[in-house]
């Protein structure tokens, strides 16, 4: 049986609380922020109570900020649910701000992995 190293081990999580998905939130952030963009928009879907909140804590440690709860307002909702899918909180970010805030660990995660 094949078993990683303890230091592979934490080099694929990213060393990190948020592992991976920061390195693929990293990419996208700065994919938007090079094409221009400065305002990055999502939903935390709430199809649990107890996964939405988790949820939002989790994207706001990582810099999003509570915009608008979905799913709630009636007829308002409206276009929110075509475009989202669902009910929950809309969040944004800046992706400058974010690629400033978690720049110094990505390039430690980088690092690690060279």
């Amino acid at each position: 049986m094949f078993r990683l190293a303890d230091a592979d081990r934490e080099r694929i999580r990213g060393g990190s609380f948020f592992g991976l998905s920061l390195l693929i939130v990293a990419a996208i952030m700065s994919h938007g922020h090079e094409s221009g963009c400065v305002k990055a928009e999502m939903l935390a879907i709430n199809d649990d109570d107890h996964q939405h909140a988790r949820l939002v804590k989790y994207y706001r440690r990582m810099g999003f900020e509570k915009v608008l709860e979905v799913g709630n307002n009636g007829l308002s909702d409206l276009p929110h649910l075509l475009v989202w899918g669902g009910a929950g909180t809309r969040m944004n970010c800046n992706p400058q701000q974010f690629l400033r805030r978690w720049a110094s660990l990505l390039k430690k995660s980088n690092k690690g992995s060279q």
